[in-house]
């Protein structure tokens, strides 16, 4: 017979046998798992990572979420081709973790509630500072015993995050933000200054109904991780920001904070976002700024924004190949920047400017325009990561330029020596530029190379529609290579 051995009693545990302790699968024998049961339905990834992430390898929990979805879908083998519910908590899951939830005390819950609203993992300093200092060692030996909590590797954290959802799920919205208040107040008074703390703060503060800490460390947190190249976790806390600055007065300093905001949003999103998308963005931040030059208060600071969302609006333009309109914006942002004294945003709006000419054809009006923006970001000395991702931008396209134009090796030398200074993870326009080179030059293992590495940058910055070009590319190297069926996929 089976038995699960948190439920156990003490006389099925003295019967004789041999007893076989079934652990938690890990995703690849979850994976097979999966494909036993819905046959060819199985093979779907976003499927099997969805299951892993519900059920983390509990095959109880696997097979109750699958049974509940192929009631959803109709019968089992529909279940990959509909929609996926972002949280699912089935009523055979909720039994089980009633009956252990029910082992402990009112006063033991209560705490487990605040611990709930911490996070899947747990830390004891911020705990015991948020329920005021108790001894929590009877609370921790009774979770344990009732298997609530556990410490995989030593650390603390909820046995399975089912258990966490439960409690949340039963909790009215009022205490809920008492204590999440709770948390971010502990978390404050414990860590100080400490950045690394900015993301769950902001959380907190967020779900607290405090926005204006919120922002805060919402912003916080969004600056460290573009710093550490984080770009997908930066674009969450911005995201973050907007929706805490929603919750505030929209005085003139909360609307200068939207645009810069928006604006650098839409910087780290221009592959991870339809341009329409980053259009209607950067068209609210425009509106901002319009609206507090009619209201007579414009400084030459919200001169420098404007031009910086007239520059974005010509790179999001471009994305969807309307150069004419994207050539527009950069002139704009140019004029712009001039009138506020940005030489660098000047130039590299003219380099951008430049860069739609050459993808029009028209490589004699782009040189000039090249040559001028190049040689001020050269004459930085690359003193900036933003100097030398530009400087890669420019001087890539001017290599890619004189590829096509036949001037092969000068073009391929700029190319490299563009490889060997960005040093920045998350441009992947670098490895495009070399695709297209080689693509021109039908070299197809290297385009190949190039494409399979701009593919994987990709992938860990999740810019879908560079992604797509990537694949596209891969996929035409790996016809022309002979490997059909790789292409096909």
């Amino acid at each position: 017979g089976n038995y699960r051995n948190d439920e156990a009693r003490a006389a099925l545990r003295e019967l004789p046998g041999t007893e076989i302790q079934l652990e938690r699968l890990d995703k690849k024998a979850s994976a097979r798992l999966v494909r036993s049961m819905l046959g060819k339905g199985g093979k779907n990834p976003a499927l099997v990572d969805y299951l892993y992430g519900q059920t983390e390898g509990n095959i109880f929990f696997l097979v109750e979420v699958l049974r509940v979805l192929a009631q959803r879908a109709g019968q089992l083998d529909l279940v990959a081709e509909h929609a996926l519910p972002a949280d699912l908590l089935t009523g055979g899951i909720e039994q089980l973790v009633d009956r252990r939830l029910g082992q402990l005390s009112a006063a033991a819950r209560a705490l487990l509630e605040l611990a709930a609203v911490a996070g899947r993992q747990l830390d004891l300093k911020v705990l015991t500072r948020a329920c005021a200092g108790p001894d929590l060692s009877g609370w921790l030996t009774d979770c344990m015993n009732a298997m609530v909590l556990e410490t995989p590797q030593g650390e603390l954290q909820f046995a399975h995050d089912k258990i966490r959802e439960r409690l949340l799920k039963q909790l009215d919205p009022s205490r809920r933000r008492l204590l999440h208040l709770q948390i971010a107040d502990a978390i404050q008074v414990e860590y100080g200054d400490d950045k690394t703390q900015a993301p769950a703060l902001a959380h907190h503060y967020d779900k607290a109904g405090a926005p204006e800490k919120a922002l805060a460390y919402y912003l916080t947190a969004a600056k460290e991780a573009a710093r550490l190249y984080a770009v997908v976790d930066a674009r969450a806390h911005y995201a973050g920001a907007l929706g805490a600055l929603a919750g505030l007065p929209a005085t003139a300093e909360r609307r200068r904070q939207q645009v810069d905001t928006l604006v650098s949003l839409v910087s780290i999103s221009l592959w991870a976002e339809p341009a329409e998308q980053l259009v209607a963005k950067l068209t609210e931040a425009e509106s901002l700024l319009l609206a507090l030059k009619a209201g007579g208060d414009f400084t030459p600071a919200d001169q420098a924004r404007l031009a910086n969302v007239y520059f974005f609006l010509g790179r999001s333009t471009s994305t969807l190949c309307a150069y004419d309109r994207a050539i527009s914006y950069f002139r704009k942002a140019s004029e712009a920047a001039a009138q506020c004294g940005d030489d660098g945003l000047r130039v590299v709006s003219l380099g951008s400017m430049a860069r739609c000419l050459q993808l029009q054809g028209n490589f004699g009006a782009c040189w000039g325009l090249m040559k001028e923006s190049l040689d001020w970001l050269s004459a930085q000395e690359y003193r900036n990561e933003w100097a030398r991702n530009e400087w890669a931008r420019v001087n890539g396209s001017m290599g890619m330029s004189l590829v096509v134009q036949g001037r092969v090796k000068e073009g391929m030398e700029r190319m490299q020596e563009t490889l060997r200074r960005s040093q920045d993870p998350t441009y992947v326009t670098r490895h495009i530029y070399m695709v297209i080179c080689h693509l021109f030059l039908q070299d197809w293992t290297a385009m190949r190379e190039h494409a399979q590495q701009c593919a994987v940058a990709c992938e860990q910055t999740k810019d879908e529609l560079m992604l797509c070009c990537a694949v596209w590319m891969l996929s035409w190297a790996e016809s022309w290579l002979g490997f059909h069926e790789e292409s096909a996929l």
